[in-house]
């Protein structure tokens, strides 16, 4: 039987709580994603909403990654962010691999933002994080340049699905109808 349990979500943490779900809704509006994919972060989002709880057992993520790489091939970077609910665990967070020519470009971008949190436990998460990946995931598209190509993640379960989306960036990219 599944059981209610509580993570410790300050007030201060709302506004990322907010940030990933809308991570969410960028997703579902891209119109290359499958409906199980955008089934799967509705899922997420649910969970998500229903903070402070949490139902035992579930397992699922969605995550965006662009990777921008132009000739000669040791140019160019790669970011991440993604929003994952492991059971008990909530953790939001995103990475950045950028190869040394970009490195003056990308310098004032920390390398790895996490927000990692355990049900029943203290919450111990720095805000210092937050303005940061908010800011970067309310524009993702901010990071698409030429020579791009984008995977969208989904995990649920043990299931994984993931999108590869090359290089195509026009404006039938994003979806304007309501989400399904």
């Amino acid at each position: 039987m599944n059981e209610l349990k509580k993570w410790n979500i300050r007030q201060e943490d709302q506004p990322l709580i907010e940030a990933a779900i809308q991570l969410g809704e960028y997703l579902k509006r891209i119109n290359q994603i499958s409906q199980e994919q955008k089934d799967i972060i509705q899922q997420v989002q649910d969970i998500l909403k229903s903070i402070p709880h949490y139902i035992r057992g579930f397992k699922g993520c969605y995550q965006l990654e662009i990777t921008n790489s132009t000739e000669p091939p040791e140019s160019g970077k790669k970011v991440y962010w993604a929003v994952e609910i492991f059971d008990d665990v909530i953790e939001i967070f995103s990475d950045y691999e950028t190869i040394p020519k970009l490195k003056d470009r990308y310098e004032d971008i920390k390398n790895e933002l996490v927000f990692f949190l355990i049900a029943g436990k203290t919450n111990k998460n720095s805000t210092d994080i937050y303005e940061q990946w908010i800011k970067e995931i309310s524009n993702p598209e901010s990071f698409l340049t030429d020579g791009y190509h984008m995977e969208i993640e989904t995990t649920l379960g043990n299931k994984i699905i993931r999108k590869k989306i090359e290089n195509n960036y026009s404006s039938n990219f994003i979806s304007t109808s309501p989400l399904s």
